[in-house]
């Protein structure tokens, strides 16, 4: 009888941690609660737009439900070539392309990638927008480093990007560099450079003898001319304000270092670009 009276007892109490592990799993989805949302702002679920994936590319889809939660608003998209995703504001696009007048110095895009004959949809902030000596182009640094002229049917507007627009790079010498430009803005010192100019330009943390091919704009195209980039034929555009440009890295290190003795010997720092 006492057995029986014990085995109850251990009954009852299993029970009892069982209704209150289900109760504090109740508190804890009461306390995360998502909320489904048929728009937000300008987004109505059904609308096209852009999402990123993790390969860091934009792919086309469909926004197919917008939660609303304490963390914040998330964006699932189901993307035209499989897959979905939730997303965050900043990590999808509008399926359109803006109009000028939406463009500024500092827009959060995506645009068109070229890498060869490989085109790929990559983020990125609008460095320039369209002028007479640009050819009417806007000037595109892409989140990789990577800088190139686009036209405005290769562009399209992110949707919630951040204040601090810089701040959604994964690059730290990327995100620095472009928060030194955008703070600089629209204080651009860039290098004077002609064609069959032979210069240094860095890659890849080394100084590699190089030479000036072409010059479009604010950008230049560089022929790696020795070691591996040589066997690579490596070419490419950089942007002329760039500190892989051993011209421009001098003039900074000499700005920098006048600006020091000014300052009685302080040390600053530079991003590393």
């Amino acid at each position: 009888m006492a057995a029986m009276r014990k085995s109850a007892q251990d009954v009852q109490k299993f029970m009892d941690a069982v209704n209150r592990k289900s109760g504090s799993q109740d508190f804890q989805k009461g306390s995360q609660q998502v909320s489904e949302l048929t728009h937000e702002g300008d987004l109505t679920v059904g609308d096209r737009v852009l999402g990123k994936k993790r390969t860091k590319t934009w792919h086309k889809g469909t926004l197919i439900a917008i939660q609303a939660a304490g963390s914040g608003t998330k964006y699932k998209v189901k993307f035209d070539n499989k897959g979905k995703s939730l997303l965050s504001g900043n990590h999808i696009a509008y399926d359109y392309h803006p109009t000028v007048d939406r463009l500024q110095v500092g827009s959060r895009v995506v645009a068109k990638y070229k890498d060869g004959n490989q085109v790929w949809l990559y983020a990125g902030i609008v460095a320039e927008t369209p002028n007479v000596k640009n050819k009417m182009r806007f000037l595109i640094f892409f989140d990789d480093g990577y800088a190139s002229y686009v036209v405005q049917l290769e562009l399209y507007l992110i949707c919630r990007p951040l204040k601090k627009t810089w701040e959604d790079i994964e690059d730290i010498s990327s995100r620095d560099f472009i928060q030194e430009y955008l703070t600089a803005y629209p204080n651009r010192p860039m290098v004077l450079l002609k064609a069959g100019q032979l210069i240094k330009t860095e890659w890849e943390g080394t100084w590699w003898k190089s030479r000036v091919e072409d010059v479009d704009g604010s950008l230049v195209k560089i022929l790696f001319l020795v070691g591996e980039a040589k066997d690579d034929k490596r070419c490419e555009w950089v942007y002329r304000g760039s500190t892989r440009l051993e011209p421009m890295f001098s003039m900074k290190t000499s700005t920098a270092s006048t600006q020091e003795k000014k300052q009685g010997g302080q040390m600053r720092t530079r991003p590393n670009v």
